[in-house]
């Protein structure tokens, strides 16, 4: 059994930037990927910020549109309409998107095997691990996983804990939708915890879905489909649905991503933005995080004793925090929504100045960057807003986020 220095779990973007990352190291790398197609099944909205395409390498041949702007919409209250001149995001083709990155970590020099499912996990005294997959068995001296919310090495490190959104949605073609905004629907009648989606692929086809939280048998996602489509009958009209699939996405939610040997990436150790579910840029960062912590440890190790725990904490230092403040604005959102305050935010949000701050300081990858100046600008008027009465329940959250923000400054 031959041993390689590093066995990657997974071909997605986590996985392939792991792969891409631990050659440019010179150290040898094993890809093992369950399917047999690189990207598919797809189970991704494709919705990426320009710093995405730069972490990964990739001009914009993979682009399908340009997103400039937003529709928020609540209950009846007039939709916050956000938006510049500004490029915010970018639609990209998914599916090539992975296939780009697998191929990149294939020429620079790992060994990339489809079809293999990893089916049992073993550490052996000699402190290498072994990977049983495909009816076959490889060894390696540190193990990634890169493997998904359904992770298998994720188990073997022995979590079990995890905050799924239960998505369900796919793509068509519709004649009415504006072609370079995204529409945001936060009813917590169609979308309890989350939000429904729609996003423009090009002048007539879009990516629409919704999502919750799992495990509530009443707010089954295809329910809450349907219901989003027949609230918002006129942004719908004349919709011709071409491909439907379901996922989970699993949010930001404390893991253990570092053991003796081994060491998780993206979906695999919940890294997820809990803000809006993203998980691509989170996994390209992690993935040269990773790489490099397993670089210096095989670089420095004695006699096979290796040592990964600077992981965890250099991940700590940079997205880490915004993932820890993501987590805490989502309480604020779900109390909001729960409490039916959200049409009251809305409604704030949409005096002008506020507005603006909106334009200057909103980040998809760091979304707490927004809060303090929207705080400090406006606290006169938004105090109302929020806090809408002293025993406002939607408010201690706030307050609650906004104090463990300043600790961290």
């Amino acid at each position: 059994m031959l041993e390689t220095d590093v066995i990657v779990v997974g071909a997605g973007p986590a996985g392939s930037m792991s792969a891409i990352q631990l050659r440019n190291y010179g150290l040898t790398v094993l890809v093992l990927e369950e399917h047999s197609t690189i990207g598919k099944p797809l189970h991704c909205s494709g919705l990426v910020t320009p710093r995405t395409l730069e972490s990964a390498g990739l001009d914009h041949s993979l682009v399908l549109n340009e997103i400039k702007g937003a529709e928020i919409f609540v209950g009846d209250v007039k939709p916050l309409v956000l938006g510049n001149e500004v490029t915010r995001a970018l639609v990209i083709d998914r599916v090539a998107f992975d296939k780009y990155l697998a191929n990149q970590a294939v020429l620079n020099g790992a060994q990339l095997n489809l079809g293999h499912r990893v089916t049992h996990i073993e550490n052996t005294p000699s402190g290498t691990t072994v990977v049983h997959a495909n009816q076959k068995t490889f060894s390696s001296r540190i193990l990634f996983g890169c493997d998904g919310w359904r992770s298998k090495v994720s188990s073997h490190l022995g979590n079990t804990k995890k905050d799924l959104i239960w998505c369900y949605g796919g793509e068509g073609v519709v004649p009415n939708h504006p072609k370079d905004t995204v529409r945001v629907y936060l009813d917590a009648e169609i979308a309890p915890n989350w939000f429904g989606w729609t996003i423009p692929i090009d002048n007539k086809r879009i990516r629409i879905g919704i999502g919750t939280t799992f495990g509530s048998p009443e707010r089954k996602p295809i329910h809450l489909f349907n219901k989003l489509l027949k609230q918002y009958p006129t942004h719908f009209e004349g919709l011709n649905i071409t491909s439907l699939s379901g996922g989970f996405i699993p949010l930001y939610t404390p893991q253990v991503i570092e053991s003796r040997n081994s060491l998780l990436i993206g979906d695999a150790a919940s890294h997820a933005k809990p803000t809006s579910g993203g998980g691509i840029y989170t996994a390209l960062e992690g993935a040269k995080t990773a790489a490099k912590t397993a670089y210096q440890a095989l670089s420095s190790t004695q006699a096979g004793s290796i040592q990964l725990n600077s992981y965890h904490s250099a991940w700590s230092k940079t997205l880490g925090k915004e993932l820890v403040r993501g987590s805490e604005l989502r309480k604020v959102f779900m109390d909001l929504q729960s409490n039916n305050q959200l049409p009251t935010v809305i409604n704030t949000l949409s005096i002008k100045p506020l507005k603006k701050m909106v334009h200057n300081y909103g980040d998809i990858d760091y979304p707490s960057a927004l809060v303090n100046p929207i705080l400090r600008a406006a606290s006169a008027m938004i105090g109302p807003a929020l806090q809408l009465s002293k025993m406002s329940r939607a408010s201690l959250p706030l307050k609650r986020f906004v104090s463990q923000l300043a600790s961290q400054k």
